[in-house]
């Protein structure tokens, strides 16, 4: 079923944004996905300046949203496909991203949480903005590193001939 699934989500997107489809586009999306990720990571730091910036950083999780979504169109949704869609290249190069993936994932949950235990346990509690912060950096890491596999092999696919 989930192979079937798969294939319906292919016919529907196959024809869609065709000019980002090549490589170089595929790469300037990725880099502009990263560039925004940035721009969040900072945007959440300067809550501390000022709290508007709740709202620019919530924008720009929006923004995220778009690009990421454009992304995983453009690579006909590889990154979700059944082991029976891919050949075996396709499901090595995958598996070898996913796994990078869910170290990245491991490592920046334990490190949030580490954080968080430590700042409770020797701190004088924790401010509003400060805890706001920490939870947008965890959003934010847990999608830029969840994306992973989309975003390198939206980056790495050659074109098609």
């Amino acid at each position: 079923m989930k192979l079937e699934s798969y294939r319906k989500q292919q016919e529907l997107t196959a024809n869609m944004l065709p000019r980002l489809r090549p490589q170089r586009a595929r790469r300037k999306l990725v880099v502009l996905h990263l560039v925004v990720t940035g721009i969040a990571a900072a945007s959440a730091f300067l809550v501390l300046v000022a709290p508007a910036f709740s709202l620019v950083f919530a924008a720009l999780m929006l923004v995220l949203a778009s690009t990421w979504t454009m992304i995983r169109i453009t690579i006909d949704s590889e990154d979700q496909a059944p082991v029976s869609a891919l050949d075996e290249y396709q499901f090595e190069r995958l598996e070898r991203h996913r796994s990078f993936s869910a170290k990245l994932l491991s490592f920046s949950g334990s490190a949030f949480a580490f954080y968080l235990i430590a700042r409770t346990l020797f701190g004088t509690g924790m401010p509003h903005a400060e805890t706001l912060i920490v939870g947008w950096l965890l959003l934010l890491a847990t999608l830029i590193f969840g994306s992973y596999p989309a975003l390198a092999l939206a980056w790495e696919k050659p074109d098609e001939e």
